[in-house]
């Protein structure tokens, strides 16, 4: 069973401590930076 909301992109419920979690995980990994700099790019 894949992790809820996180293949697809859709909300599913998550809780707080798991939406923390996966903030977490993403700033480690460093996709928040690349995110960032996507947008920024787009003005």
């Amino acid at each position: 069973m894949p992790a809820a909301g996180t293949q697809a992109g859709s909300p599913a419920g998550l809780t707080r401590a798991q939406v923390k979690q996966e903030l977490l995980r993403a700033q480690k990994l460093g996709e928040l930076e690349r995110l960032n700099q996507l947008y920024e790019g787009g003005q």
